[in-house]
């Protein structure tokens, strides 16, 4: 037991505290993503930063193609700047991304035991084309409430050597393709190796009742590309999703129920009035908090009411949803059983 405890304070006396590093700079992500050319050239400027003046960091660079950077120093005081300058060859021969990262890690202090280094890096991106005709894209059609136009953007990038056309067509179906909508031809574009585009499409909001799409882009370059996604028009209305369908005798029982927004945007004061009533009377009357829902979000309305009058039984229950100035009726079976 001794030498167990003896063994821990040893450990403890020789790690070290944990400094912290920063390392900025101004580049978007497509700055920081080269489309490969031969010969190609740039420097690329960093601001490293610790948290302590005297603090020693050294500085490296890692990455399949690392002996194609150059940094200015490989190591500073407190922080300070950072350049890396990239000179690629002629020819490289594997296609596709390849990562460089630039980093800066605190130095080991010397005589030291365990220790523990802060550190942080970042990406450059060097993408070699592909040989022949290499396309990737992606596609989005974002939410909307009827009457809005839905958004539609796909960006196109040309990863192959060769320059081409590309021919865009969108295919837009209500639900998991049950019928089709919608057919619309972009227009043709000229596309060199190594660009990207954009192409955008706003669709006719009256074609486009409250209800889930489904829609694909066959993009044509000589090859063919096929993109899928899904888009929402919402309309002003909240559902009922679930409820308590049992309940038992004897106690103050919970009434839960599950609601669901069909709105693109925030709904404030969901709310729910509940009767619960049998083939002669109500029996009992009682309603929700209020709550928010986020868009197209769900959420549990409770409620609770005393069963001291009900007896065992069917029942049936009347649900007023409340959300501004609507609202949502069901009427609903109940159960009531002992315990």
């Amino acid at each position: 037991m001794k030498r167990g405890l003896v063994f821990i304070i040893f450990i403890l006396l020789f790690i070290n505290v944990v400094s912290s590093l920063g390392i900025s700079h101004y580049y978007t992500a497509s700055d920081r993503t080269i489309e490969f050319k031969p010969g190609f050239k740039k420097s690329y400027s960093y601001s490293v930063s610790g948290d302590r003046p005297n603090q020693e960091i050294e500085i490296y660079v890692q990455g399949d193609l690392s002996k194609y950077a150059k940094l200015n120093t490989n190591r500073l005081i407190g922080g300070g700047g950072v350049i890396v300058d990239i000179e690629l060859p002629q020819v490289i021969e594997i296609p596709g991304p390849h990562f460089l990262y630039i980093g800066a890690i605190e130095a080991a202090p010397e005589g030291s035991g365990i220790n523990v280094r802060a550190a942080i890096q970042t990406t450059l991106v060097i993408n070699v084309p592909y040989p022949g005709r290499y396309v990737e894209a992606i596609l989005k059609a974002g939410d909307v409430n009827e009457g809005e136009p839905v958004n539609i953007e796909m960006q196109v990038w040309n990863k192959g050597k060769e320059d081409y056309p590309i021919n865009v067509i969108l295919e837009i179906y209500s639900g998991l393709r049950e019928s089709r909508v919608e057919l619309i031809n972009l227009e043709e574009r000229f596309m060199e190796s190594g660009t990207n585009t954009i192409f955008k499409k706003d669709l006719d909001p009256s074609k486009y009742r409250p209800g889930n799409y489904f829609i694909e882009a066959v993009i044509s370059y000589g090859g063919v590309l096929k993109l899928n996604s899904t888009f929402r028009v919402g309309t002003l209305r909240v559902d009922l999703i679930n409820y308590t369908y049992d309940t038992y005798l004897g106690s103050t029982n919970r009434f839960d129920l599950i609601v669901e927004s069909r709105w693109n945007n925030m709904i404030e004061n969901v709310f729910a009035d509940i009767k619960i009533f049998n083939t002669t009377r109500t029996i009992a009357e009682f309603k929700t908090p209020s709550e928010a829902l986020e868009p197209w979000g769900t959420k549990m309305l409770r409620g609770y009411f005393d069963t001291g009058e009900f007896s065992e039984g069917n029942y049936k229950g009347d649900i007023t949803i409340h959300y501004g100035s609507k609202e949502s009726k069901y009427i609903v079976d109940l159960q009531f059983l002992k315990r």
